[in-house]
């Protein structure tokens, strides 16, 4: 398990929890990017080293994998009672996590 805030990642059974929502899975890549996120949280990973770990064969500044992976995995974090601010954007240098309790 690996905790961070009301972000709960079940390592062993791949999924996530929100809060008090009901676990659920995540596509392997989304999981892995949330994995490394969660485990550098407070930390800004830069695209670079996120892209290398999941994609090795793409490179970063021409590929719009990373933001729409993002994109999704946020979509997935928040619903409408909860502003998602778990995952920024550090501009021209890749993401961090935040728990949000801070």
């Amino acid at each position: 398990m690996l905790c961070v805030g009301r972000v709960v990642l079940d390592l062993d059974g791949h999924s996530v929890q929100v809060g008090n929502r009901p676990p659920m899975a995540l596509p392997a890549k989304e999981f892995e990017l949330l994995r490394i996120l969660m485990q550098h949280a407070g930390e800004t990973v830069s695209y670079e080293s996120v892209m290398s770990a999941l994609w090795p064969t793409l490179r970063a500044h021409v590929s719009r994998t990373l933001p729409i992976h993002i994109r999704r995995l946020r979509d997935r974090l928040c619903d409408d009672q909860e502003p998602c601010g778990v995952i920024v954007n550090v501009r021209c240098v890749g993401y961090r996590y935040e728990s949000g309790s801070e």
